[in-house]
């Protein structure tokens, strides 16, 4: 009790000492207060519903549960539920439908991908495959430039090695020429000289003609022997000195024709196709060219041309019909040698030439009748590797013993592979001069 007593006065001194310190105003205590208990309430009611959502749902989960089970035991212990078990079936069913459906769906979508893939993957190949070819085309293309210009650089040379050899020949034969023509100046100088000469007021008679016959002849003697031969011989059979085709065998008609040339890969022959270029009905209207037109196309042969295709063209022999040419010379002659000319394999159209001529015989035609044509001699002329500078062949000839002949028939048995007609370039006939 004393303690009791001691200690109340310092109780009530804290008390009331606290009590001063918290102390606070009327007003704002009751505002906090309220703060508070509506805090404090909010919290409780928020708590509370969550709390009844929560055990709502799961009761009723617990419930569908409960059901759901309920009603799969029905269905297996009752056989008489036949009609709700249709009913899963049947949306069992349909769920597969639709899965079916999506599934179909999406191997179609893939099918379209797949067939995209292939048509483009085709594209590409044939893409590819036309890249390949036009690459392959390209370099045959190259190799073909590639080649024609090594053939070009190579005919090149042979043509300029050739060129230097024809401008080394052409000086030389230029000389020669200048050299001859004075000679044959200085010769006409003498003849002239020597031809008797009129009074200057005397006309000119048959009793004293300007020329004399026998120095005429000299003189187209010493023309033919000093331009036209090498071995100082002249030559006869040209339209300059008096020579005339007379008689030729059936003229084939060259310009008639379409002429196509192709080379036997096996045999390394050239084959020849003519196509003609008219009907029938036009050849008739148009008929072959007049014997006068053919004669002064024949005077060829008797000139020293050798231009390509400048030629006369007999048509083959057969059994009947010989292929043959008739030369008249000015004067007769005691034949000594016949010469063939015919244009060089290198600038032919075919190697060798398949028109030149081949195998020949030489007879003198003094005699209207063929059958007393006298035999002379024979030759065959090489047109294999034939060259601008041996393209004349010569071939001696058998002369008639007792007496000269002026008509000479030149008889062509066969050529090199044409397989119509023959191209004769030039005809050389060579007299013997000495003792007759």
């Amino acid at each position: 009790m004393m303690r009791e007593e001691h200690e109340s006065p310092i109780i009530e001194t804290f008390v009331s000492s606290d009590h001063d310190l918290l102390q606070p105003s009327t007003n704002n205590s009751t505002s906090v207060m309220n703060r508070r208990l509506f805090l404090i309430t909010g919290v409780v009611v928020g708590v509370a519903l969550v709390a009844v959502t929560l055990v709502y749902v799961l009761v009723n989960n617990y419930q569908l549960k409960i059901q759901v089970n309920n009603l799969y035991t029905l269905l297996e212990n009752n056989n008489s539920s036949s009609g709700l078990r249709d009913l899963l079936d049947t949306k069992r069913l349909l769920d597969l439908e639709k899965r079916q459906n999506s599934s179909h769906t999406t191997v179609l979508s893939l099918q379209d991908e797949q067939t995209n893939s292939s048509t483009q993957l085709q594209e590409q190949r044939r893409l590819i495959t036309s890249l390949q070819a036009g690459q392959s085309s390209c370099t045959k293309d190259v190799s073909s430039v590639k080649k024609d210009i090594t053939d070009i650089n190579k005919t090149t040379k042979s043509l300029t090695t050739k060129f230097t050899n024809w401008e080394t020949q052409f000086a030389t034969y230029s000389g020669q020429v200048q050299s001859n023509f004075e000679s044959l100046k200085q010769r006409i100088s003498k003849l002239e000289s020597a031809r008797p000469q009129p009074a200057p007021n005397e006309p000119l008679t048959l009793a004293n003609p300007a020329p004399d016959p026998a120095l005429t002849k000299d003189l187209v003697l010493d023309i033919t022997r000093t331009l036209f031969n090498d071995q100082n011989q002249p030559q006869l059979a040209l339209s300059s000195v008096g020579a005339r085709v007379t008689k030729y065998s059936p003229f084939f008609p060259v310009d008639r024709f379409n002429t196509y040339f192709r080379t036997d890969p096996s045999t390394n022959e050239t084959i020849v196709r003519r196509v003609p270029k008219s009907a029938p009905i036009l050849r008739k209207l148009f008929p072959s060219p007049s014997r006068q037109k053919i004669l002064e196309k024949a005077q060829v042969i008797l000139s020293t041309s050798l231009r390509q295709g400048d030629c006369f063209p007999l048509a083959l022999p057969s059994p009947n019909s010989p292929s043959f040419v008739t030369i008249k010379l000015a004067s007769p002659c005691f034949l000594h040698s016949v010469g063939i000319r015919h244009i060089p394999a290198d600038v032919s159209l075919t190697a060798p030439p398949i028109t030149a001529p081949k195998a020949f015989r030489v007879f003198c035609a003094n005699s209207t009748d063929s059958a007393k044509d006298v035999f002379l001699g024979r030759g065959e002329y090489n047109a294999t590797h034939t060259t601008i500078h041996n393209s004349t062949q010569r071939f001696a000839m058998n002369p008639l013993p007792d007496k000269p002949c002026q008509s000479f028939k030149v008889q062509f048995d066969s050529n090199h592979g044409d397989p119509d007609y023959t191209c004769l370039y030039n005809i050389e006939l060579f007299p013997q001069f000495g003792e007759r």
